[in-house]
């Protein structure tokens, strides 16, 4: 695939994709095609113009003349680039596994010669006559067909960019050991440099969007669908998104995720994203969390399932947020990265999350700042210590009706479970035996898109509720005619009964969540969540802590 970049750009400057105009208000206007910088100090993050030594790339390339230099030489800033690959070329896979660039200099550089029209029109009047002159400055657009390398030394010197690191130059793709030494190091590469140039060539301003740019495009675009720019985006202090004819600028991208990661965000994120090769995403997802590096082996020759399966136990291990997944509404991936996402389902542990999705967007904080200290993963099994709720699912047909609900005007604010029309339906929790054993009912298509709206800032199906009366001031647990919903219930996998982690809890604004287990034979599997009610007066049985053996 080839790309076009057109030197007439323009500066986006709302979240609507307006554009700025020229002068102060703009950081860049242009004038017979040169970028004039005017404000880059106050929006890229430059530590007051001092060049810090503490890391250079290896290699690096010095735009001027694209030549390839030791990082150690370079005094200078440096800046990261950050796209697709195939978008820089007609990419060619080997027998090996390795792509091979096709790049036919077939990319174009939109420039503009600029002139002065001079227009003479002949007035007459019944007494007079004269001839008016009239001046417009107008530009006739050049097209030059490039190589890529040439469109990134263009983009580069409009920016004022002297040196860029970036893969297909920077790192010998034939060369397995220099490879990896360098794919251990892509955080640091990006965390260190000034700033990060992302490519989205899908991005423009045309007049058929009333002079606006398609900011929508973005998450659409190649660009997003790449599981290395994920970590490019997480590592970078700020980004420059640069597209066909226009640019936005996001500075602290990286404080969008939050300094700390959460395993959870990171996985929602990764979802709909794929690499070239599968060892690759591994890799990636790695470099967001390079605490965990020196118990990585990067090597493209070892077993897949082995990298994969060790690399997410360490992560549970630091970080137990992996296990917050439930049922998706519904798939934003296509046909492709479903498929790969479903052959790592078969493959990989249940408490990986691989048959869900994650909870998105550190919707979550830990309540417990000893949760790390409760799992332990081995192979494919995790160990978890925990206390834990019994709950019990039942079928919607089993929740008798409250007798108001006989009312054709009353009943018209609820559905046919009896709940609010607010809530929707679900699964129930129920008394059980002489204790509270939460039980959640399936949820029935009358109810459900109107309960999964409350549930569609977690990104989850809601598939089973948790319904209550109020009785005397509290939140009562029953079958027999509730009128309240205290939380539902998000699962991959039906079952007739469930247990609710209560020690792995994560409260959010307006539910705490818990890791849901079911048994399957002589273990355990996970299955998704459970939100409750924050302010929640059922009174319910917490059992004492016992272990669980999770495959």
């Amino acid at each position: 695939m080839y790309i076009v970049y057109d030197r007439d750009q323009r500066e986006v400057r709302y979240s609507d994709g307006t554009i700025g105009g020229p002068g102060v208000d703009n950081p860049f206007y242009f004038l017979e095609g040169k970028i004039c910088l005017i404000l880059l100090e106050s929006i890229v993050s430059s530590d007051d113009g001092i060049v810090s030594a503490k890391f250079r790339p290896t290699w690096l390339v010095r735009v001027s003349d694209m030549q390839v230099v030791p990082g150690s030489e370079v005094d200078d800033h440096y800046w990261t680039l950050s796209y697709s690959w195939s978008q820089s070329g007609e990419m060619i896979e080997r027998s090996d596994g390795e792509y091979d660039r096709i790049d036919e200099s077939k990319h174009k550089i939109v420039t503009y010669e600029r002139h002065i029209a001079i227009t003479k029109t002949k007035v007459k009047s019944k007494w007079w006559s004269h001839r008016q002159r009239a001046t417009e400055l107008q530009k006739t657009p050049l097209i030059m067909n490039v190589n890529f390398e040439r469109i990134i030394q263009r983009i580069c010197k409009d920016f004022d960019i002297k040196y860029i690191w970036y893969d297909q130059m920077c790192i010998d793709q034939d060369d397995h050991d220099a490879k990896v030494r360098e794919i251990r190091q892509m955080h640091l590469i990006y965390k260190n440099s000034r700033c990060t140039l992302a490519l989205i060539p899908e991005l423009e301003v045309t007049a058929d969007l009333g002079y606006r740019a398609n900011v929508d495009i973005i998450p659409e675009s190649q660009w997003s669908k790449r599981i290395w720019t994920l970590e490019e985006a997480y590592m970078s202090k700020s980004i420059l998104f640069v597209g066909r004819n226009v640019h936005i600028w996001s500075k602290r991208v990286s404080t969008v995720f939050s300094s700390k990661t959460k395993a959870c965000t990171a996985l929602w994120f990764a979802r709909t994203r794929t690499s070239s090769k599968a060892h690759d995403r591994i890799f990636a997802l790695v470099n967001i969390f390079p605490e965990l590096q020196d118990r990585i082996t990067f090597s493209y020759r070892q077993s897949l399932l082995d990298l994969m399966v060790n690399f997410y136990g360490l992560l549970a291990e630091s970080d137990i947020s992996i296990m917050l997944f439930g049922a998706p509404i519904d798939s934003d991936a296509d046909d492709d990265i479903m498929a790969a996402r479903q052959r790592e389902a078969r493959l990989l542990p249940s408490w990986t999350g691989a048959n869900g999705v994650h909870i998105p967007q550190n919707q979550f904080e830990s309540d417990s700042s000893k949760v790390q200290y409760l799992c332990k993963v081995a192979g494919g099994s995790m160990y978890l210590s925990s206390r834990f709720i019994l709950a019990r699912i039942e079928t919607a047909d089993s929740v008798e009706r409250p007798d108001f609900l006989d009312n054709p005007i009353i009943s018209s604010f609820y559905t046919e479970d009896g709940l609010p029309r607010r809530f929707g339906g679900g699964k129930c929790i129920a008394e059980y035996g002489a204790m509270w054993c939460l039980t959640f009912v399936t949820t029935t298509s009358a109810s459900e898109d109107d309960y999964n709206r409350r549930t569609k800032e977690y990104g989850l199906q809601a598939t089973h509720f948790l319904p209550l009366r109020e009785e005397d001031d509290k939140d009562v647990n029953t079958l027999l005619k509730p009128n309240l919903n205290g939380g539902f219930l998000s699962l991959t996998e039906d079952c007739s009964d469930c247990i609710i982690l209560s020690d792995l809890s994560f409260h959010g604004e307006t539910y705490r969540c818990h890791p849901v287990l079911k048994r399957d034979n002589d273990c355990f599997k996970s299955i998704g969540v459970c939100l409750l009610e924050k302010n929640l007066s059922c009174n319910f049985h917490e059992n004492p802590k016992q272990s669980f053996l999770v495959r």
